[in-house]
């Protein structure tokens, strides 16, 4: 069995201003980490089947989106006031993904940077990016 769980994101005021949608492998609410591509299908599918406004009600949605989800722009199947392309840390900043990024950003979308780590191949990623999240549990303290 497969779920969908919703993680507030909010903003200073502690106000909801989107949730990560994010896929569960069972009830023990965690992703199993075995097919990163069928985990992001299957919640798509279930965005579609449910209604995306009524999973996250009228806030946007933080929509992972695998390479390939991104290369061959499924993302798109969402409006753009709807959703943010949410990049993983394991995607590879290659020109491709830059272009795909380049372009969902002319059409609109907002894109983040998950679990972000500086490095200088994300240097073009990051100049196209509206949000950036850290984790400070894998981050050093300077």
């Amino acid at each position: 069995m497969n779920f969908i769980a919703r993680q507030p994101i909010l903003t200073r005021r502690r106000d909801v201003f989107a949730y990560e949608l994010l896929f569960r492998s069972g009830i023990q609410n965690s992703f199993d980490g075995v097919n990163l591509e069928q985990a992001s299908a299957s919640m798509l599918d279930t965005s579609f089947m449910i209604g995306l406004q009524k999973l996250t009600g009228g806030q946007r949605a933080f929509v992972n989106c695998p390479r390939d989800f991104l290369l061959h722009d499924y993302i798109s199947l969402f409006h753009r006031d709807l959703v943010v392309v949410e990049l993983l840390e394991n995607i590879e900043p290659d020109a491709e993904v830059v272009d795909a990024c380049r372009r969902l950003k002319s059409e609109g979308y907002l894109l983040a940077l998950d679990d972000f780590v500086d490095t200088p191949d994300w240097a073009p990623l990051i100049e196209l990016a509206d949000f950036i999240k850290v984790d400070f549990r894998l981050t050093n303290r300077i």
